[in-house]
C-alpha cells in the first residue's frame, strides 16, 4: 500500500543517511593526519561539527519515526476494539468510514489527521505493518479473549448445566442479524457514517415437566449448540475478520489450538489410576485449547448416556453416527472459515481435524469409558460415604470337629465345608461393594452387552476391568482412609480382616463363575477372565491387619501383666504369702479382664470360630508364657510357693477356658452370655487346647506343683508332661525337692 511504501522509503533514507555520516566520519579521520599540514584548523574544526550536526538531526528523525510508529499503532489498535463490541447478549461490528478518506485526501498524514474514525480494514493494515505482526496478534488475541469468555463459554456451560440440574430441556438460541448506517449516537458507530453489523441472540426455554435427560435428545441438543457457534463464527469471520485468511488463521489457532491434533495413542483410550473418574481433555500433544477442551466435556457429561439399558445399547451405534455426521459438518465448516487447518492423521479410518472428531470416532469406546467411570464413582461412594462400623454376617456356619480320633467322621458332612466361607461379620461396605462388582460381572455377560452392534463388542472387556478396579478401589482406600482406626481398634481391624477373606473367597472362583457365560463372540474373554490373581492381595492385607493388632496387644499384655510378675521367680523360695504373689494374681485378673473385654466387645460378633480361635490362643499363649518363664527359671520353690502356683495355675486355666466357650453364641453372631457349666465343657476344653500352643505345657506345670516324686514318675508313664522337655523337667525338680 501507499502508506507501507512511504514508512519503507523514509526508514531506508534514514539509513543511507547514517551510512553516509559513518564512512564520512571514518575517511574524514584517516585523512586528517596527512592533510593536516596542509589544511586549517578552523576547516577542520567546521566539518567535525557538520558531521555532528547531521548525526543529532538523524537521531532526531530516528526517535521521531519511533513515536510516530507507537502513536500509530495504538490509535490502530484502539480503532479496532472501538469498532468491535462483544457482549453475552450480541455482538457489533463498525466497518468504519473506509470511502471517505480518497474522498477527503490522498496523503497518509493528512488523512490521519482528518478522518473522524478509521476503518477496521485500516488499522488490520496499520497494525501489521507497524509492529511486524505482533500488535496484529495482540488484537486478535483480544477479539478471541471477549468471544470465548463472553460468547462460546457461556452457551456451552448452559447446556451442560441444563443436564446436570435436570430442569429440562436446554434453551433454544434464536440468532438475529441486522446492519445499518451509522448514527451519531454512544458506543459503536458513534459518529461513523459506515455499515454497522449486529448479531444478537435471545435464549428461549421450553417449558417441561420432566428431567433434561429423560425428554431430550442430548444429540440434537448438542446439534444446536455446534449450529449456533458456527453462525456466530460465520458472523466473525465476514464482518470482524473481513475474510482474511491471516487474521482467520490467528483466531483459529487461539480457539482450536496452534496445531492440528493427532490420533491419541492407543494407550491414552484407558486411563491411568489417577485419572479414573475423570472426564478425558484435549491430548497434551497439541497446544492447549480451553474452548475444545470445554466442548470435549460437554461432549462427555451429555452426548454419553450413563446407563446401559436395552434402549440404550439398542440405539447406540444409531448415536454414534449421528454425532459423527455432526462433527464432521462442523469442522468442515470451520475448515472454510480457515479456522481450523486439515491434517491427515487418521483415527478409525478417517481423518481426526481435531479432538471433536477423535471423540466421535471413538463414541462408542467412550460409552465403555463412561459407564465404567460412573461405576468406579459409585463404588467410591460406597467407600467413602458408606459407615464402615455397620456390619452384616456372611458365610456359613461350619461346626468345628467334634470328633476324638481322626478315623471318626460325621456323616452329616458332605466333605464341602472345607470350601465354604466360615461363618463370619464383615462391613456393609464390602458387601455393597461386592454386590456392585457382581452387578457389573453380569452387565459384561449380558448379550445385549456382547451383540456386535452394541459398542462393537468393546463394552464387555470394559466392564470386566472394571470388576476389577472396584476390588482395587477397596484395597486403596480403606487401609489408608481408617488406618489410624485398624492400628488401634481391635473390632476395626477384625473387620478388615474379614473383609478381605470374603474378597478373597469370592475371588477364588468368581472368574470361574462368569467364564462361560460370556457369549461365543468373545473368545479372549472366555480365557482371561479371573480374578484369582487378586486373592494374594487380599490375603497379605488380611494377616497383616489381624497380625499387628495381634502384636499390639502383645504388648499391652507384657505391660499388664510382665510388669506385675518381673520377680516373682525369686519370690517363690517364700514359705509364706508376699506381696509378689498377690501382685500376680492381680496381674492375672488385669490380664484376663483384657482379654474377655477383646473378646466379647470386639473379637467374638466379628471373627469366624477358626480364626477367633488361633487369635485369641495366641494372646492366651502369651499370658502363659509369661508365668512360664517365671516358674521354670526359679532356682528354689517352696512347698507354700508350690501350692500357691498350683492354685494359680489351675485357676488361670479355669478362667481361659470361658474365652473359647461357643454355648451363648447366637444366629446373628453376638458375643456369648452364659458361663461353663464347669472345666471339664469338653468344646470348650478342645477349642482351648487345640487352639494355644502352651496349654499343654502350662497344665502339666500346673499339675507338677501338687505331684511327689512318685506321682512324677507315674505321670512320665502316662505322657502328662510329653509337652514339657527333660532339661526343663528336671530343672523344676531340682528347684521344688
Amino acid at each position: 500500500s501507499r502508506a507501507e511504501r512511504a514508512v519503507e522509503e523514509a526508514e531506508g533514507g534514514l539509513e543511507m543517511a547514517e551510512r553516509a555520516l559513518t564512512s564520512t566520519s571514518a575517511a574524514d579521520g584517516e585523512s586528517g593526519s596527512s592533510s593536516s599540514s596542509s589544511n586549517t584548523p578552523g576547516t577542520s574544526k567546521a566539518a567535525a561539527a557538520d558531521l555532528e550536526a547531521a548525526r543529532r538531526i538523524a537521531a532526531s528523525l530516528r526517535a521521531q519515526v519511533r513515536r510516530r510508529r507507537s502513536d500509530l499503532k495504538h490509535r490502530a489498535a484502539a480503532a479496532v476494539d472501538r469498532s468491535v463490541s462483544i457482549t453475552r447478549d450480541g455482538i457489533t461490528v463498525d466497518a468504519g468510514d473506509g470511502g471517505a478518506s480518497t474522498k477527503k485526501g490522498t496523503t497518509t498524514g493528512s488523512s490521519i489527521k482528518t478522518k473522524s474514525h478509521d476503518s477496521l480494514a485500516d488499522a488490520y493494515d496499520a497494525l501489521s505493518l507497524l509492529s511486524a505482526g505482533q500488535g496484529l496478534d495482540d488484537a486478535i488475541r483480544l477479539i478471541y479473549s471477549n468471544l470465548y469468555e463472553l460468547v462460546l463459554e457461556p452457551l456451552i456451560a448452559d447446556h451442560v448445566l441444563s443436564f446436570e440440574n435436570g430442569a429440562g430441556p436446554p434453551p433454544t438460541v434464536k440468532l438475529h442479524k441486522s446492519e445499518s448506517r451509522g448514527v451519531a449516537a454512544g458506543g459503536v458507530g458513534a459518529g461513523s457514517r459506515g455499515m454497522i453489523y449486529k448479531l444478537d441472540w435471545s435464549k428461549e426455554r421450553a417449558s417441561s415437566g420432566g428431567a433434561a435427560s429423560d425428554t431430550t435428545d442430548p444429540i440434537a441438543t448438542w446439534s444446536h449448540v455446534l449450529d449456533v457457534m458456527s453462525s456466530v463464527l460465520k458472523f466473525v469471520k465476514t464482518h470482524i475478520l473481513l475474510d482474511r485468511s491471516d487474521l482467520c488463521h490467528m483466531l483459529g489457532g487461539h480457539l482450536f489450538g496452534k496445531n492440528a491434533p493427532s490420533s491419541p495413542p492407543a494407550s491414552s483410550i484407558n486411563a491411568t489410576a489417577s485419572a479414573l473418574l475423570k472426564a478425558p481433555s484435549i491430548s497434551s500433544a497439541q497446544e492447549a485449547s480451553p474452548l475444545l477442551d470445554k466442548m470435549v466435556r460437554a461432549m462427555w457429561d451429555t452426548c454419553l448416556p450413563a446407563s446401559s439399558s436395552l434402549d440404550v445399547l439398542a440405539g447406540l451405534p444409531d448415536m454414534a453416527d449421528s454425532i459423527s455426521n455432526r462433527t464432521a459438518s462442523f469442522e468442515a465448516d470451520l475448515i472454510d472459515m480457515e479456522l481450523l487447518l486439515q491434517d491427515t492423521s487418521m483415527v478409525g479410518g478417517s481423518a481426526a481435524l481435531s479432538p471433536l472428531s477423535v471423540f466421535a470416532s471413538n463414541y462408542e469406546r467412550r460409552f465403555g469409558e463412561k459407564r465404567r467411570i460412573f461405576i468406579l464413582s459409585e463404588g467410591r461412594d460406597i467407600l467413602l460415604k458408606g459407615d464402615y462400623h455397620n456390619t452384616t454376617t456372611v458365610g456359613a456356619d461350619v461346626k468345628p470337629d467334634q470328633a476324638d480320633s481322626p478315623l471318626e467322621f460325621d456323616e452329616t458332612d458332605d466333605g464341602m465345608s472345607v470350601f465354604a466361607l466360615h461363618k463370619c461379620s464383615v462391613s456393609q461396605v464390602a458387601s455393597n461393594l461386592m454386590a456392585l462388582c457382581r452387578q457389573t460381572m453380569d452387565d459384561a455377560v449380558d448379550p445385549r452387552s456382547c451383540a456386535p452392534s452394541a459398542a462393537n463388542a468393546a463394552l464387555p472387556p470394559q466392564l470386566y476391568r472394571t470388576a476389577r478396579e472396584l476390588l482395587d478401589l477397596y484395597r486403596a482406600i480403606v487401609p489408608s482412609a481408617y488406618g489410624s482406626e485398624i492400628a488401634s481398634v481391635p473390632r476395626t481391624a477384625a473387620i478388615l480382616h474379614n473383609d478381605c477373606v470374603f474378597f478373597a473367597h469370592n475371588c477364588l472362583t468368581l472368574g470361574l463363575e462368569y467364564k462361560e457365560k460370556f457369549p461365543a463372540n468373545t473368545p479372549r474373554l472366555r480365557q482371561l477372565c479371573t480374578f484369582v490373581d487378586l486373592v494374594p492381595p487380599f490375603r497379605e492385607l488380611a494377616e497383616r491387619a489381624m497380625g499387628s493388632m495381634i502384636d499390639r496387644q502383645k504388648a499391652q499384655l507384657y505391660e499388664v501383666v510382665g510388669s506385675r510378675i518381673s520377680i516373682l521367680g525369686d519370690a517363690l523360695r517364700a514359705n509364706e504369702s508376699v506381696v509378689e504373689w498377690t501382685d500376680a494374681e492381680t496381674a492375672l485378673t488385669a490380664g484376663t479382664y483384657h482379654l474377655r473385654h477383646i473378646s466379647q466387645a470386639a473379637w467374638r460378633p466379628v471373627l469366624s470360630r477358626d480364626i477367633y480361635g488361633r487369635a485369641m490362643g495366641n494372646l492366651v499363649d502369651t499370658i502363659f508364657s509369661l508365668f512360664l518363664d517365671q516358674v521354670m527359671n526359679a532356682h528354689d520353690i517352696s512347698e507354700p510357693a508350690s501350692h500357691y502356683v498350683g492354685a494359680l495355675f489351675r485357676n488361670t486355666t479355669r478362667t481361659m477356658v470361658e474365652l473359647f466357650v461357643d454355648e451363648g453364641r447366637s444366629a446373628s453372631g453376638s458375643s456369648f452370655t452364659s458361663r461353663p457349666s464347669s472345666y471339664t465343657d469338653s468344646a470348650a476344653l478342645k477349642t482351648a487346647r487345640s487352639s494355644c500352643n502352651y496349654w499343654e505345657k502350662f497344665t502339666a506345670v500346673g499339675e507338677f506343683m501338687y505331684m511327689s516324686l512318685s506321682d512324677i514318675t507315674a505321670a512320665l508313664g502316662e505322657g502328662t508332661f510329653r509337652s514339657v522337655s527333660g532339661p526343663e523337667l528336671s530343672k523344676l525338680i531340682v528347684a521344688a525337692f
